[in-house]
């Protein structure tokens, strides 16, 4: 079950994207899990002051669905056998992600280019979008120079064969028309979702795609192989009527790949930097979406992948490779330890290979995270109490009179920090009894840092602060707006109050972007 914070943040999200009506159908689903649409019409009469009516669930589901933020499955069997009764229920992930559009955007630009981004932009506008929809639009799209079909599909090939885009299965392809809804329109244009009350006519003319077709094209362009990808994105390409939507875990992935990289260049060096780039090559998602799978690779991998990222003009490769190859070794004698290295005797001469460890990256990113956050929301000295609880392994549970001495704080502010901190779930405490009766006065009090608790306290803090921040900007652009419509005859102090509006949004949007971090790498 989700946090009540987490589910006021998706409504907001919602209401943002989809306005009134879808906001209140997702808060519903949320709050009480699966339901039809009956249900949903019987929850909904107590939502505000007016009631849901079976159009506002249907054209709201319809959206829903368009955009993957819902999933549904046949419940039971009608008498007839025919019609089923469909269960939808809110997918908070997905709703959650939207937050991060555009850092997908702005990773998809800098990776593949401004054509890459329009066509992912493509992709968050409708949802779902048909091949050809996605193609015309981004042939239609205003640019100074004007780009040839060939290009245009060239680039679409490459987001399907990075699993930036995936095509839709077969049962999700059939229960929607990309090309019918929008981002803000009710989402008309998607039939066939099942519903009873709204049967589908002459099913046996209706033509569909294939479900062999389209699960054999998804399964071969999760494969690891260059010409596999090749051949899988070409067949995906040519199919008429396929569907594209974002995949999510994927981008989530390139995000945290992006992390460990600034994090390795910020504790080591930029050389380190780049050898890890290159070795997270090697590290790509399961073909069932959950986990990911990582490969050893040797120095000759290592380099050529990493070939165009290293300063190497006028210089000897092998040098290059030897820097490399201290890198490499670097990174795996690191206390954090996010490569490995093993060692094969091949003909009288040693073949050395690095993988990388990612549930300890996970580890990395999911502690500097945290750090962050506890900085900013307690300060130095309780980030200071934090790694003094986690230095050790095992982690020790202290006295709050050590803790005192150790950190160098005074007693009365040291309380009044630990109480705030255990008051937040960031540390637990343990009562050790004095005596045999067990009194309160004559027992010591151990602080100690509970990762399992403090996670799931740490992200609902986040999602409420997220949520604080976007509707604080809401009502700053609100006041600024009128500023910025005429900023060029502006008086002196209007212009001042001008500039203090825009850092004031600028703050908000760095702390939003700092947050976002958390449930990223944590959740």
């Amino acid at each position: 079950m989700d946090s009540p914070n987490a589910i006021r943040l998706s409504v907001d999200i919602l209401q943002d994207a989809f306005g009134d009506v879808v906001a209140k159908v997702g808060e519903v689903l949320l709050e009480r899990g699966q339901l039809t649409i009956r249900e949903i019409m019987a929850c909904g009469k107590g939502v505000e002051d007016d009631d849901l009516t079976f159009p506002q669930i249907r054209n709201a589901l319809l959206v829903l669905t368009q955009h993957g933020l819902v999933n549904f499955h046949p419940f039971r069997q009608s008498q007839d056998g025919k019609a089923h009764v469909q269960v939808y229920a809110m997918d908070i992930e997905e709703v959650l992600a939207r937050i991060r559009f555009p850092q997908y955007l702005e990773y998809v630009g800098c990776r593949y280019g401004p054509l890459g981004q329009e066509l992912l932009e493509v992709v968050f506008k409708f949802g779902r979008v048909a091949r050809h929809v996605l193609l015309k639009e981004a042939k239609e799209a205003p640019r100074s120079v004007p780009l040839s079909p060939e290009e245009i599909q060239e680039s679409l090939r490459l987001l399907v064969t990075e699993r930036i885009l995936r095509p839709v299965e077969g049962k999700d392809r059939s229960s929607s028309r990309p090309e019918g809804a929008s981002a803000s329109g009710s989402g008309g244009g998607a039939s066939g979702l099942g519903l009873a009350s709204r049967p589908q006519t002459r099913p046996e003319k209706r033509k569909r795609p294939r479900l062999e077709d389209v699960l054999s094209a998804g399964a071969a362009e999760l494969s690891r192989d260059a010409e596999p990808k090749a051949e899988v994105a070409e067949e995906a390409n040519d199919m008429k009527d396929a569907v594209y939507r974002y995949d999510r875990v994927n981008l989530d992935l390139c995000l945290r790949k992006s992390a460990l990289c600034r994090l390795v260049e910020e504790q080591t060096s930029e050389q380190a930097a780049v050898a890890m780039h290159a070795m997270l090559h090697w590290v790509v998602p399961n073909q069932n979406g959950e986990g990911v799978t990582s490969s050893y690779a040797n120095l000759d991998q290592v380099y050529q992948k990493s070939s165009g990222l290293l300063k190497a003009e006028g210089r000897d490769p092998s040098r290059v490779k030897e820097k490399l190859r201290g890198s490499l070794d670097l990174l795996a004698k690191h206390k954090d330890q996010v490569l490995r290295k093993r060692v094969a005797a091949i003909k009288e001469s040693d073949m050395s290979e690095w993988i990388v460890d990612w549930d300890r990256a996970c580890e990395c990113l999911r502690s500097m995270a945290l750090s962050q956050f506890i900085r900013d929301r307690f300060g130095k000295i309780g980030l200071r109490i934090f790694n003094l609880l986690l230095e050790e392994s095992p982690p020790q549970r202290l006295e709050e009179a050590y803790i005192f001495k150790v950190c160098m704080i005074p007693m009365l502010d040291g309380r009044e920090l630990l109480q705030s901190m255990a008051k937040n779930s960031v540390l637990s405490w343990q009562q050790v009894a004095r005596s045999s009766d067990g009194a309160v006065a004559n027992s010591v009090w151990l602080y100690y840092v509970d990762i399992r608790r403090m996670v799931p306290s740490m992200l609902d803090l986040a999602y409420n602060a997220m949520l604080n921040l976007r509707i604080r900007f809401r009502a700053e652009s609100a006041r600024v707006a009128p500023m910025e419509s005429r900023a060029l005859s502006l008086g002196s102090r209007a212009r001042q109050s001008l500039r203090q509006g825009r850092r004031v949004e600028d703050l908000l949007e760095r702390s939003f972007l700092l947050l976002d971090a958390l449930p990223l790498l944590c959740r």
